[in-house]
């Protein structure tokens, strides 16, 4: 059978942070991580500049797309910007758009180091979507694929079983599995997926080139051009995606070579110690909020760290994206990342025991 891998649009609001150092931090305790006035005057420019433009291109042209969005821009898009709701919905009036959710801050690699976050922060997306847009959603979005990933959090809890992958550097082509086969734990087999909640599961692992970020329009010049260059690459994929199409076969696979664990081979230095700080920070705030679920202090601080956690930092550790603008967040990788073990510093003290 054959199958279109439609261009994939992935839109996630980018917030605004606080580059103060610790000291400040420690003086001034209600020095906010995030600056809200500013990540909401960056959303509405970034919306009139790049999300709503790109979106009306698509629309005007016909494109048919998968959007990937995250609970968060649905949001910030109510509250600020109603126009990219208008838009989307017109796209899925049209039949040219799939919603597919991602994590509800864009902490989709929370994955790799906590599935429990991971997955509730991605069925929170899809009951967002639904509310906004009124829609049941077929398919959820993944960073990465691995056996150790815990999926059937997301298949008991949502009964959704089609993943769009994204596998960077992957020539996987669409595949089904079971479960049962897909899933290890530590190499071996695990006892709690039986004949009984077994399942078929649908990848469908994105290439390159048909995997759009329009946030990373933010760190190049002439954003104007930049966008018109995006809008024409993304309808060129699709008119090749329709040319060329995939195999996709109806049999299901059972020996396929999948990793048993995330790999960060395609991240720098700076990325990867970010995640290890992530991966670090998570399993503090977790594991007391195992023993204070109720703590509304707690509540907000995880939410809090949800937003930090955000996928989309990672542009900001990235050298080359410093040559071309300077009117960023940050002005330097080292700065970003600095500022970034502030708040897990921060964030560390907040949460310990006060006597």
């Amino acid at each position: 059978m054959k199958k279109v891998i439609k261009p994939t649009v992935y839109l996630n609001t980018l917030p605004w942070y606080n580059p103060k150092s610790i000291l400040a931090h420690l003086e001034n305790p209600d020095e906010p991580i995030l600056n809200i006035d500013k990540s909401i005057k960056f959303f509405k420019k970034c919306s009139k500049e790049i999300y709503y433009p790109l979106l009306d291109f698509i629309l005007q042209n016909e494109i048919p797309v998968n959007l990937v969005i995250t609970a968060d821009f649905l949001d910030q898009s109510y509250e600020h910007y109603t126009a990219n709701l208008k838009i989307i919905q017109k796209l899925i009036d049209a039949e040219l758009a799939e919603i597919v959710p991602a994590c509800h801050y864009g902490e989709d690699l929370s994955a790799f180091y906590n599935m429990e976050w991971w997955a509730k922060s991605l069925n929170s997306s899809v009951t967002t979507i639904n509310k906004y847009l009124g829609i049941k959603v077929k398919s959820v979005f993944v960073y990465q694929i691995y056996r150790s990933l815990e999926i059937e959090r997301v298949i008991f809890d949502s009964g959704i079983h089609n993943f769009l992958v994204r596998q960077k550097g992957s020539k996987l082509l669409p595949f089904k599995l079971y479960l049962s086969e897909f899933r290890r734990f530590n190499g071996e087999v695990v006892s709690w997926i039986n004949e009984e909640n077994d399942v078929i599961c649908n990848f469908i692992p994105l290439p390159d080139s048909l995997f759009f970020q329009p946030n990373s329009l933010l760190f190049l010049p002439k954003i104007e051009e930049q966008i018109k260059k995006m809008a024409m690459e993304i309808g060129l994929a699709s008119s090749i995606s329709k040319l060329k199409k995939s195999t996709k076969s109806n049999t299901i696979k059972q020996n396929l070579r999948i990793n048993e664990n995330p790999s960060l081979a395609l991240y720098n230095d700076l990325e990867k110690s970010v995640l290890r700080l992530w991966e670090y920070m998570s399993f503090l705030i977790l594991s007391r909020m195992n023993y204070q679920s109720e703590n509304d202090y707690l509540v907000d601080i995880y939410k809090t760290f949800s937003k930090v956690q955000n996928r989309e930092f990672l542009f900001y550790l990235q050298k080359n994206n410093y040559s071309e603008n300077f009117n960023l967040n940050f002005s330097s990788p080292y700065e970003s990342f600095a500022t970034m073990q502030t708040f897990v510093t921060k964030l560390e003290i907040l949460i310990q025991p006060k006597y």
